[in-house]
C-alpha cells in the first residue's frame, strides 16, 4: 500500500465543505478549543509545585534557558531555581500526610515570617543545588520557547510564584492550537463525514493528560508531530504544484525531534510516508517537481538535526548529547540482554503491557498526597475502548469499499503506522510512559474517531450521534476532573498566593 495521491477519483472523493457549514463548524471548534483552554488553566493553577514528574528539572531547564544558558556538561540545579523550589513547593505529591506532625502539612514557606522561615528555606535550597539538574542536555525547542516566554513574564512585572504559574500557563494555547490541529486533520481525512471530523477535536479537547497542567518538554510533542501527519496528509491529496505540504512537514518532524528524543520513531515514519509519497508522485512522471518536494521534505529535517548534533559533539563529544546522561542514570550498567523487552515475552505479558500503557497514555502519571491520581473503571474505560475502537478502525481499512476512497485510507494507514512506532518503540525497552509517545496524540484520535464513527454508523439521525460523543467525552474528562480536583484545596497552590 502506497501513500500517494488519489489517481482516480470515485464517488467517494473528497469535496469541499460549504462555507455556512464551515464557519459554523469553526465556531464549535473555538468553543471546544476555549473550553480545553479553560480547563488547562483551571487546573494548571490548582496544582501547586513542584509535581512528581520531574517539574524541578524541567523548570531548572527554563530558567536557563531564559538566561541563554546552554550548560556543556550536566550542571547542578540552579540556585535561582532552587530558591523557588525551595519557597513555592509544596509535600503533598509523594507525601501522605500522616508522615507529617498531627497530620497536617506543613504551611508553604511564603507564609511564614522570616525568621521562621530562612532555616528551612535554605536547606530546601541547598539540598536541590547539590542535585544534577537531568534534563539540562535534552532537546531545546520548548526549553528555548518556554523561556522566551519566561522573559514575557518578567518584561510584564509578573514575580514571585505568580511567575512560576506563568510559565504553566504556556500550556492554554499549546492545548487550544492541537485543538485546531486536531480539526485541520478531520477535514482533511473525513471531508464528507461530519461526525469523525468534530469528534477528533472534541475527543483533542478532552484528553485528560496530567502533563498539559505540569512544565515539562512533553507538552510540544503531540503539537509538532501533529503538524507533521497533518501535512503529510495534504501532501497525499495535493498535485506536483504544491510544495507547501512537504516543507512543513519536515519542518515540524525536525522540530518534533527537538522537543523530545522519544519522537525519533514518528520522525522515522514520516521519511517513510514522504518516500512513498513521492514514489506515487514519480510513477505518475512527475518526476523533477517530485524530487523537488522530497527535498524541501528533508532539508529541514537534516538542518535541525544536523546542527542540535554539531552542537552535542562540540559540548560533550557524542551526537545525541545523551550519553553522560545515560551514565548518570546509570542505564548502562546493565547488559543489553539481560532486561528483555515487552515485545520478546509476547504474548504473556502483552495485555499487561498495552493496559498500563494506554492508561498511562490517556491520563498521566500524577500522584497527590502518596496516591496515583487514577480511577479503575476510568482505566478500564481507556484500556478496553481503545484496544475496541482502534481495532475495528484498522480491521476495517481493507475491503472493496475503499476503492473510491484511496486518500483516506492512505491517512488512516499512516495514522496506524504512526501509532506502532511509538508502542514498539516503548514496548523495546520495556517503558511505560505514555508522554513519551504523546506525539502520536492526532493520529490515535484520528484512528479512535474511526472507530466510534463506525460503531454509530447505524444511527441516522446526527443529533443523536454527537449526543453519544458528548457521552464519551463526559466518559472521558468527568472522573480525571473529580480526582483532579482535589488539588484546588490545597493551600500552595495559585488560589493561594
Amino acid at each position: 500500500m502506497n501513500f500517494g495521491p488519489n489517481e482516480e477519483i470515485g464517488t467517494g472523493a473528497a469535496r469541499e465543505i460549504p462555507r455556512p457549514a464551515l464557519r459554523h463548524e469553526c465556531k464549535i471548534i473555538f468553543i471546544l478549543a476555549s473550553i480545553a483552554a479553560v480547563r488547562v488553566f483551571f487546573f494548571c493553577a490548582a496544582f501547586p509545585f513542584f509535581n512528581n514528574v520531574d517539574e524541578q528539572y524541567h523548570f531548572d531547564s527554563v530558567i536557563r534557558h531564559s538566561h541563554g544558558d546552554f550548560p556543556h556538561q550536566m550542571p547542578t540545579i540552579s540556585a535561582e531555581a532552587a530558591d523557588s523550589i525551595a519557597l513555592y513547593g509544596t509535600f503533598e505529591y509523594l507525601n501522605k500526610p500522616d508522615r507529617f506532625e498531627n497530620g497536617n502539612y506543613p504551611p508553604p514557606i511564603w507564609t511564614l515570617p522570616e525568621t521562621d522561615s530562612t532555616a528551612a528555606r535554605d536547606d530546601i535550597s541547598n539540598f536541590w543545588q547539590s542535585r544534577t539538574s537531568s534534563q539540562a542536555k535534552e532537546p531545546p525547542l520548548y526549553y528555548s520557547v518556554a523561556g522566551a516566554w519566561l522573559n514575557f513574564g518578567r518584561a510584564l512585572r509578573i514575580k514571585g510564584g505568580a511567575l512560576l504559574y506563568w510559565i504553566r500557563f504556556l500550556n492554554l494555547p499549546i492545548i487550544a492550537a492541537l485543538v485546531w490541529v486536531g480539526y485541520a486533520a478531520g477535514r482533511v481525512v473525513f471531508p464528507n463525514e461530519l461526525f469523525p471530523r468534530l469528534a477528533l477535536p472534541a475527543l483533542v479537547a478532552v484528553w485528560p493528560h496530567d502533563m498539559f497542567y505540569s512544565i515539562q518538554s512533553d507538552l510540544f510533542s503531540p503539537l509538532c508531530a501533529g503538524l507533521a501527519f497533518l501535512a503529510l496528509c495534504h501532501w497525499m491529496r495535493a498535485d506536483a504544484s504544491r510544495t507547501w505540504p512537504a516543507f512543513v512537514a519536515g519542518l515540524a518532524t525536525g522540530a518534533s525531534c527537538l522537543t523530545k528524543l522519544s519522537n525519533v520513531p514518528f520522525a522515522a515514519v514520516a521519511s517513510l510516508a514522504a518516500i512513498a509519497i513521492s514514489w506515487s508522485f514519480i510513477r505518475r512522471g512527475e518526476v523533477r517537481s517530485t524530487l523537488f518536494h522530497l527535498a524541501f521534505f528533508f532539508l529541514p529535517v537534516v538542518l535541525l538535526l544536523g546542527a542540535w548534533a554539531l552542537w552535542n559533539y562540540h559540548i560533550a563529544g557524542d551526537l545525541t548529547g545523551t550519553s553522560e546522561k545515560i551514565h548518570f542514570l546509570g542505564w548502562n550498567n546493565s547488559p543489553a540482554n539481560s532486561q528483555p523487552s515487552v515485545l520478546t515475552i509476547i504474548p504473556n505479558t502483552w495485555w499487561s503491557f498495552w493496559s498500563a500503557l494506554m492508561t498511562n497514555y490517556w491520563r498521566g502519571e500524577f500522584f497527590w498526597k502518596g496516591h496515583l491520581l487514577a480511577s479503575s473503571m476510568a482505566d478500564y474505560f481507556y484500556a478496553i475502548s481503545s484496544s475496541l475502537l482502534l481495532g475495528l478502525a484498522v480491521a476495517t481499512l481493507f475491503g472493496k469499499h475503499w476503492a473510491a476512497m484511496r486518500e483516506q485510507q492512505r491517512a488512516l494507514l499512516l495514522a496506524t503506522f504512526w501509532f506502532i512506532a511509538g508502542v514498539a518503540f516503548l514496548g523495546a525497552f520495556s517503558i511505560i510512559a505514555g508522554r513519551l509517545m504523546s506525539g502520536s496524540l492526532i493520529p490515535f484520535l484520528l484512528l479512535y474517531a474511526r472507530g466510534l464513527d463506525l460503531v454509530t454508523a447505524r444511527i441516522k439521525w446526527m443529533p443523536m450521534r454527537l449526543a453519544f460523543l458528548a457521552i464519551i467525552a463526559a466518559v472521558i474528562i468527568v472522573p480525571d476532573s473529580i480526582l483532579n480536583f482535589a488539588a484546588v484545596a490545597s493551600p500552595y497552590n495559585f488560589f493561594h498566593l
